[in-house]
Order: structure tokens, then sequence, then C-alpha cells
């Protein structure tokens, strides 16, 4: 893709480079994105109204555009290039954030959207018809955006600088990197009734997982030691989550984990250290879900990517209406509902795709 890269004849090896490349980069991309938005508003550059309207028009675009930037790149075939294109929007938005916060805020958003679908194909196809990758290159987005959160309320426009150049860098690496083959072969799969059903079923275990995770209330989570661990547990159940199911299946893990974590999130409230591991367990349907809808549309992995990514929005919408409020009582019922809809939906699938991960 490139004129100049770092030759490696193995594949392995192309894949570890790729794999840690967007990993790495999706932690920095949700990173800018969090301290512009937190530091518009510690700087009062928009009014705390505005600043509301603001943090929906983020979520409207960053992921509702997923699903369409992932049809485009799939079109003309192009992630290396889309995935260089939302770094260089990324550092226009750094640049924009001096002269106007609802352009740097667009900016980011458009370039977080481009980024994850871009980044979602390389990873569906450094592990094929696996969970594996897929895990370990979202996971890092949470820390991401805990840093950029707390960096943008306590040190506004201080790092501008340092950002751009590891922005640049990371544009240069980029270039460096070798790329892997994508598959963009079409294969027939049957979309009848069945077919929409699964899908839907994938996309509300994935929309619930964002009302979860809106609607979690820790009072402890004031304290910066015990809000630090909570987001790192998060990371290591999403980038551990994959692993563990492709090893001893996709249904029995997604199966236990969800079950684990309703005890562990519900007496978490008072004890710290059974919400981290509520939270790392809770982790499990999300690189299974991307990775089940990526199987569901072959040949088109931006597309599948974007589809539930664009379904966290909910977690947007519910937390923008004051519904995460009055979910937060009703978490362990979401959580039984989802663990229904998964065992039906993944039992379909493996009838949809003669796929089966047990």
């Amino acid at each position: 893709m490139f004129a100049f890269t770092v030759k490696t004849d193995s594949t392995t090896g192309k894949k570890i480079l790729n794999l840690s490349f967007i990993s790495i980069n999706h932690a920095l991309v949700d990173m800018v994105c969090a301290y512009l938005l937190f530091s518009v508003i510690t700087q009062n550059l928009v009014v705390d109204d505005q600043f509301v309207y603001l943090i929906i028009w983020y979520g409207l675009l960053a992921f509702g555009l997923q699903p369409l930037c992932g049809l485009i790149i799939d079109y003309y075939q192009i992630p290396y290039q889309a995935l260089a294109l939302s770094l260089g929007v990324l550092l226009t938005s750094i640049l924009a954030y001096f002269i106007s916060p609802w352009l740097s805020i667009t900016l980011c958003a458009l370039a977080n959207a481009i980024f994850h679908v871009s980044a979602g194909t390389i990873s569906f196809n450094i592990t094929p018809q696996k969970a594996s990758a897929p895990g370990i290159y979202v996971g890092p987005g949470a820390l991401g955006l805990f840093l950029g959160t707390w960096l943008g309320r306590h040190h506004p426009e201080k790092f501008c600088l340092i950002l751009i150049a590891i922005l640049v860098l990371s544009i240069f690496v980029l270039y460096l990197i070798p790329p892997i083959k994508i598959d963009y072969q079409i294969k027939k799969i049957s979309r009848n009734n069945t077919f929409w059903l699964v899908l839907l079923g994938l996309l509300l275990v994935v929309g619930f997982r964002s009302i979860v995770g809106m609607s979690l209330v820790f009072a402890w989570k004031s304290e910066f030691i015990l809000a630090v661990l909570l987001v790192i547990f998060v990371v290591i159940g999403k980038m551990l989550a994959g692993l563990v199911a492709d090893r001893f299946g996709w249904l029995k893990t997604c199966f236990i984990g969800l079950i684990l974590s309703i005890p562990l999130l519900y007496l978490g409230a008072d004890i710290p250290y059974l919400a981290f591991f509520g939270a790392l367990s809770y982790q499990v349907t999300m690189p299974v879900t991307l990775t089940a809808v990526a199987l569901l549309w072959p040949g088109r992995p931006g597309w599948a990517f974007g589809l539930p990514c664009g379904a966290l929005i909910l977690g947007a919408l519910i937390t923008f209406f004051d519904v995460d409020k009055t979910l937060t009582t009703y978490i362990p019922l979401v959580i039984i509902i989802q663990i229904v809809i998964i065992i039906f939906s993944l039992n379909y699938f493996y009838k949809l795709t003669k796929n089966n991960h047990g």
C-alpha cells in the first residue's frame, strides 16, 4: 500500500504489527476526542446547555456515521488510506480547537468514526472468523477515554502540542506498517427472517451493553485510584474476552461471563473490588457480537463493524434523557434480558453461518 514499509516475510509478524498499531492508536484517538470535549467545558468555551448538545452532536457523528463510513471504505477497499485520513482529520481537529469548539468536535467525531471502522476492518482480518483480534483492538479505547477526560478536566490546552506531535509520529509510523490482506470476497448467506432476527438480537445486546455501561453508578469512583483500577479491569476484560471465547466457545463464555457479572456488579456498589471483576466479566459479549455481525456480512467488514458500533449510541441517548438514573435499579434485569437474547442469537447464528464457535 505504501512505498516504504517495515520489511517482514512473516505473516504473523505483519499481523502483530498491525494489531499493535490499531490498538495503541485506538487509545490515542479516543483520548484526543475526550480531551477536546472536556477541554471545551473546562475552558468555558460553550455554556452548560450548549455543552450537552455538543456531547449529543459528537455521539451522533462518532457512532451514527460508522455504518456509512464502513460502506464507503468497503466499496473502495481502502482501510489503510482511511486510517491515515482519520489521523489527519484528528490532527486538524486539535488545530481547530483554537478557532471554534463546534468545528473541532465535529472534526474529531468524524475522525473517530472513520478510525473505528477502518481499524475494525483490519482487526477482523488479523484473526479471521475469530473474536480474539477485535477484542484486543477495542480494549484500549476505554483507557483512552478515561485519560482524555481526566486531562481535559484538569489540564485543558496544555497537552495540545504534545498530542499533535504524537499524531504526526503515528501517521509516519503507519506508513511503515506492512499491510495485511483484507478479505472483500462476498459470500452467499441466506438473508431470511431468521437472519434479520439474529442481526437485531446481536445489535440489541450491544445497545444494552452501552446502556448498562452508562447507567452504572458507583459512589467510590470519585477516588482516583479506584476509578483507574476499574478502567484497567474493563480494558483487560475486553482484551481477554475474545481470546477466552475463541478458546472455550462463544456461547458458553458469554453466558458464564454475564451470569457472574450480575452479583459482582450489584455488590460492587459497596465493594469496589467485586465491581472490578464484575466489569471485567461483563465485557465478554463485546468481541463476540462484533465478530458475529462480521460473519453475517462476509466481504463487508467496514459495514459490519460500523453496525454494532452505531448501536452504542443508545447509551448516549438514555443519558441525555436521564433514563440512566431510573435504569440503575434494573441493571440485573437488563443483563438477564441480554443473556436470553445472546443465547437465541448465537444458536441461530451457528445455523445460518455453519460456524460453530461453541
